[in-house]
C-alpha cells in the first residue's frame, strides 16, 4: 500500500475509534432534568490495577445554585447526606470539605454568608469555592485556584467562600503527589464552561489515580477541589425520579464507628437547589 494511502487509512482509523470512544462516553449521561445529568465511567487504576467507576453530577449553575450548609450555622448534630438532603429538601449532597477533631469546623478558610468559620487560610490548600457574590454581575459558582489568581481581595467579593485542597490546577494538571494508600474520594470540579461538577469514587484508589482518571474522561474539566476520602466521602442525589446513593469506603486504617447507616454523619456539606 503506498505510504499516503497509508496514512490516510491510519487517519481514518484513528478518527473511527475515538469517535465511536467519545459516543460510548456521551451514551453514559442520564438527564435527570433541565441543566442536570448524571453518568458514571469505568476505568483501571494504574497503582492497583483494579477497575473503577466515577460517578459524576454535571450542573448547569444557571439552573441550579449550590449552597452551604453547616452545623455552625443551623445547630444540631453532624446528619448523613441523606439527611441534610431530607431536612432542607435539597436535590443532590456532598461533603463541603474535610473537619477537624472538634467534629464541625473545616480545615481550610470557611465562610459562611458572610460569617468567618475558620479564618485561617492554608498556603498548602491552593484553591477555594466562591459563592454568593456581592456583586450580581461576578459569577454565582467558581473554584480558584490560588496559585493562577494571586487576587487575595477575590474571596471578600462573595459570602460564601470553602477553602479545600487542589487536585487539577487551572492548567489541567494533576498537581497531587503519588502515593500508596488508597480510601474513596470525594470532590468538587468545575468544566471550562463553567458547570458544576460532583466526583465520586466509590472504589477505593490513589487521589493521583483518581485525578488523572478525570483528566482522562470527556468531561472537559478545568479545576477541581478534594472534599474528602473514606467512609465520610459522600455523594447522594433525589431528582428526576431516581434516588442516587453513593457512600465512601475505608481503604486504609482510618479511626471510624459505626452508625448503622448507609452515609456517614458529616458536620458541612454542599447542596443543591433548583432556581426559582
Amino acid at each position: 500500500m503506498p505510504i499516503s494511502l497509508f496514512r490516510i487509512f491510519f487517519v481514518f482509523f484513528y478518527l473511527t475509534i475515538t469517535t465511536n470512544i467519545a459516543h460510548s462516553f456521551e451514551s453514559n449521561w442520564i438527564r435527570l432534568d433541565t441543566g442536570l445529568e448524571f453518568a458514571e465511567f469505568e476505568a483501571l487504576a494504574d497503582t492497583t490495577g483494579d477497575s473503577v467507576k466515577i460517578s459524576v453530577l454535571r450542573v448547569n449553575p444557571t439552573n441550579y445554585e449550590l449552597k452551604l450548609f453547616t452545623i455552625a450555622d443551623l445547630g444540631g448534630m453532624s446528619m448523613s447526606a441523606k439527611e441534610w438532603a431530607k431536612k432542607y429538601k435539597l436535590l443532590a449532597v456532598t461533603n463541603a470539605g474535610m473537619y477537624q477533631e472538634d467534629g464541625k469546623t473545616n480545615v481550610g478558610f470557611m465562610k459562611s454568608k458572610g460569617r468567618i468559620l475558620n479564618s485561617r487560610i492554608s498556603k498548602a490548600y491552593k484553591t477555594m469555592l466562591t459563592l454568593e457574590p456581592k456583586d450580581k454581575n461576578d459569577r454565582e459558582f467558581q473554584i480558584i485556584d490560588m496559585e493562577c489568581e494571586k487576587d487575595d481581595k477575590k474571596i471578600d467579593k462573595y459570602m460564601t467562600v470553602i477553602q479545600n485542597i487542589r487536585m487539577i490546577s487551572c492548567n489541567q494538571e494533576n498537581v497531587w503527589t503519588p502515593q500508596t494508600n488508597v480510601w474513596s474520594i470525594a470532590a468538587l470540579g468545575m468544566d471550562k464552561s463553567g458547570n458544576i461538577l460532583f466526583l465520586m469514587s466509590v472504589t477505593p484508589m490513589t487521589v493521583h489515580d483518581f485525578i488523572k482518571i478525570l483528566l482522562q474522561l470527556p468531561l472537559k474539566i478545568h479545576v477541581a477541589m478534594y472534599l474528602e476520602g473514606g467512609k465520610q466521602a459522600s455523594l447522594y442525589i433525589n431528582t428526576g425520579g431516581r434516588e442516587i446513593e453513593r457512600a465512601g469506603k475505608t481503604g486504609v486504617n482510618i479511626s471510624s464507628k459505626n452508625t448503622g447507616d448507609l452515609f456517614w454523619p458529616i458536620p458541612n456539606v454542599l447542596g443543591l437547589v433548583k432556581r426559582k
